[in-house]
């Protein structure tokens, strides 16, 4: 298993972890980045834009909305990460 295939899961993890409330949103958010330069370097733009989209979401979070109210707002941005790669599940790795 390379890292790009380990990656996914970890974030995954990671986003459940935070919806369960186990961990701050800033880890998410890190993580997110971390994932998104991950499967860059593997020519996999899709999911990089992806999650860029979703990084700079969870940055607006950080900026924009009141401290009570980030902690869901973020959660929101962990459902649809785990949403976009469940559909993706059952796809050839050559396509993800």
């Amino acid at each position: 298993m390379n890292e790009f295939e380990r990656e996914i899961p970890s974030l995954l993890a990671v986003c459940r972890l935070h919806i369960d409330g186990n961990i701050d949103f800033l880890f998410v958010q890190s993580k997110v980045r971390l994932t998104e330069d991950i499967i860059y370097s593997y020519e996999n733009r899709i999911h990089a834009r992806f999650l860029s989209r979703m990084e700079n979401e969870l940055e607006r979070i950080s900026c924009m909305i009141d401290n009570g109210d980030q902690e869901s707002a973020s959660k929101e941005v962990c459902f649809k990460i785990i949403e976009y790669f469940d559909k993706r599940e059952g796809e050839n790795e050559d396509n993800i």
